[in-house]
């Protein structure tokens, strides 16, 4: 229904009826008739009082003059009349017109003016609610376009959200059973076990290298054996005989590559499976810089296997890895300390994922709901607020996911680094300009010459290094607080520095500050959250280039991390730093 025709619908119960509209103006017309005619009639009864004679001579003419008067008075008053009621009955055509739509044709000619000019109000009227109600139907088209977009986008969060729920639950169930310390083949076991819930398969078999770098099977679970089989006598039985010619494995063992194979009948490696397998995912089990195993998952169907579930496998590989590499260190009388630091790890990991990463998982999962809800209607600034919360709070967990990964990728010696010819400056200049952008109640400062020596290092790794010291010296500096990035040539090393005006580190704490989960006691510093790998994996990276990172503090003065890089040397070109869209603003 047009709005023109919600509004007649409202003024039709105040109209008069037409009969009673109609009697009501034949009595005016008539009664203005007689007062028109009143003087004549008053006239011709005086002549006949007053003159008998006369008017018995004009009898018969006044007669005849009285009748043409009155015909010629209702004639003219019925003309009067007419024309107003032709003009009405115009100008409710048109109104019938505006209301159907149908008024291009433009107006009708009208006798009185003051009727011509409310007819084209009518019409201006009809052709702005007209253009309203087009107006009304786009922003609905629009409104329902951005509700779907913004469904889409919550549910795109939603499924991400429950990929990286399914890898955390994955992550923190197998690292219970890390603090148990098993022996190898109840690890192998418990790996195949965590496996179960998250990743489908019809054959899980986990192999570990021997003294002599052969594989043995130490866990394998198939439709013949729902429990999975656990220990060096697998190898002896024929499942563990059969499972023992697995080629593909061994080709992983040897190259540490990962290999996923979505139909093994086109695939070389593969010819020794069974007829019932069609898709593979084979994963190493690093610890440190080498090799210790390999988890291989078979499916009788073809393309079984995505990135996600090798992520997954990834992960628990890696902590498996350490973990089985963990035991053998136990077995070894000589390293019996360093069992015991890694232990301490393992239990400040699972104390750390399951703190950081249930609180961002629970705000995206609680905005995420209610966005969700069906029973409320949110404005679009409260939904683009929600939807800006879950962005910033999937950019933490993804943080977090990454250093975990990281310092992984450390502790199994598989980061590498690729070292090359650089100019430092450049970097430098644009760690600064990101950190001047996100933290604009402190000053940072740059002290570094344009004819900065170059140095042999890999860039993208030294930018993560100064973004992270850049970072913890605005969070733990006070408003308005100098945070200075120099750099100086020391010998044969290039010295990069950063200080702050913060709250500093205690003399007790400066020799931890760079462990793995460490963290100082303290308000601000609990204030300030994190997990405590940031300056590990700096030291990490540091170290794989070569150089050393050490810290000087005074406790309510500030502090100054330092770390060193090799020069290059005379000779050659320095490569290019990327260029990101920030260099060109």
């Amino acid at each position: 229904m047009s709005a023109v025709q919600v509004w007649r619908g409202t003024g039709q119960g105040r109209q008069p009826a037409p009969a009673r509209v109609r009697r009501a103006s034949g009595g005016r017309w008539l009664l203005l008739a007689l007062l028109i005619t009143a003087p004549v009639g008053l006239a011709v009864l005086w002549l006949w009082i007053d003159h008998p004679t006369v008017f018995g001579l004009m009898a018969g003419r006044f007669l005849l003059a009285g009748l043409l008067l009155v015909l010629f008075t209702g004639v003219a008053l019925r003309q009067a009349r007419g024309r107003p009621l032709h003009d009405v009955r115009s100008l409710s055509r048109l109104v019938r017109r505006i209301e159907t739509g149908d008024f291009e044709g433009g107006l009708p000619r009208f006798g009185d003016p003051d009727v011509g000019r409310l007819a084209a109000a009518c019409l201006e009227i009809g052709t702005r609610m007209r253009e309203a109600e087009e107006h009304l139907a786009e922003l609905e088209g629009h409104h329902r376009r951005e509700t779907l977009r913004h469904e889409a986008v919550v549910e795109g969060i939603q499924s991400e959200m429950d990929r990286l729920r399914a890898e955390t639950s994955v992550l923190h169930g197998f690292g219970g059973v890390l603090n148990q310390n098993l022996g190898t083949p109840q690890l192998c076991s418990e790996l195949i076990g965590n496996l179960t819930r998250e990743v489908a398969y019809s054959r899980a078999i986990v192999y570990l290298l021997d003294e002599d770098g052969q594989l043995i099977p130490q866990a394998v679970r198939d439709p013949d054996h729902p429990l999975p089989l656990a220990g060096n006598f697998v190898k002896n039985t024929l499942a563990g005989q059969e499972l023992s010619a697995r080629t593909i494995a061994a080709w992983v063992a040897q190259t540490g590559k990962v290999l996923r194979f979505g139909d093994t009948r086109l695939e070389p490696h593969c010819a020794d499976l069974p007829e019932d397998t069609r898709s593979v995912l084979v994963v190493p089990l690093r610890a440190r810089q080498s090799i210790v195993g390999v988890i291989l998952l078979e499916h009788p169907h073809p393309n079984a296997y995505d990135s996600s579930d090798e992520r997954i496998l990834a992960s628990l590989a890696n902590q498996a890895g350490i973990a089985v590499e963990n035991v053998r260190l136990f077995e070894e009388a000589a390293k019996v300390r360093a069992l015991r630091e890694l232990d301490g790890l393992k239990s400040e990991l699972l104390s750390t994922v399951s703190h950081e990463l249930r609180t961002p998982l629970a705000s995206i999962k609680g905005y995420a709901g209610t966005l969700l809800r069906t029973d409320v209607e949110w404005d679009n600034d409260t939904r683009r607020e929600f939807l800006q919360i879950i962005d910033e709070e999937s950019d933490r967990l993804g943080e977090l996911i990454e250093d975990l990964l990281q310092m992984s990728q450390i502790e199994a010696g598989v980061m590498r680094v690729d070292l090359r010819r650089c100019r430092l400056p450049r970097v430098i200049h644009r760690v600064v300009k990101k950190a001047r952008a996100t933290a604009v109640r402190h000053q940072v400062a740059v002290n570094i010459p344009p004819d900065f020596p170059e140095v042999r290092a890999d860039l993208r790794r030294v930018e993560q290094v100064l973004r992270n010291l850049v970072e913890n010296a605005v969070k733990y500096s006070p408003e308005g607080g100098t945070v200075t990035v120099r750099g100086d040539v020391e010998g044969e090393a290039a010295v990069i520095s950063v200080s702050d005006e913060g709250i500093g580190i205690a003399p007790e704490d400066l020799g931890r500050v760079f462990d793995r989960f460490y963290r100082a006691d303290g308000t601000a510093v609990r204030k300030a959250g994190g997990t405590g790998l940031g300056l590990s994996i700096c030291q990490g990276i540091v170290e794989m280039h070569g150089g050393r990172i050490w810290v000087e503090s005074q406790p309510g003065v500030g502090s100054t991390f330092r770390f060193s890089l090799a020069l290059a040397g005379p000779g050659g070109s320095a490569d290019p730093a990327p260029h990101t869209q920030e260099d060109s603003e």
